[in-house]
């Protein structure tokens, strides 16, 4: 169920100061007797059945602009953070800081898989001794 409009949980409020339950207003109203237990408690710790603003500052960047981020990440997986700001081509300077924070609420993490040495000639040699002894021992059983 979406937002539930101001005149409702007014409605709600006028009935629990009535003196009837939870349950009874949900079923009186079609919405779960929990919902109106939120509302109800709301009301006695605001005096007010409005949505309160937000606290803290705005985002700076949008969510568009995370996406963006996140999306150029899962597209070349091994650039670092600085790299990554600089190939999104954003109007404002991220910080590398930011991005992290970025890449890590969406579970993406910043780290690069680690360089593993080419085969070398003994192991090639080795690897294929292993090989042929693993064929002869399952076909003397």
């Amino acid at each position: 169920m979406g937002k539930i409009c101001n005149d409702i949980r007014k409605l709600i409020v006028s009935k629990r100061l009535e003196g009837q339950s939870f349950r009874m207003i949900g079923k009186c109203l079609k919405i779960g007797h929990s919902t109106v237990a939120q509302i109800w408690n709301k009301y006695l710790a605001n005096n007010s059945v409005e949505d309160l603003e937000k606290c803290g500052r705005p985002f700076k960047r949008s969510i568009r602009d995370r996406r963006m981020i996140c999306w150029t990440s899962k597209k070349q997986p091994f650039l670092t953070p600085g790299q990554l700001g600089e190939a999104t081509e954003m109007l404002k300077k991220v910080s590398i800081r930011t991005i992290k924070r970025y890449l890590c609420s969406s579970w993406l993490r910043g780290r690069m898989a680690s360089l593993k040495p080419f085969l070398i000639a003994t192991h090639v040699r080795n690897r294929k001794k292993w090989c042929a002894a693993y064929l002869n021992m399952d076909t003397e059983k």
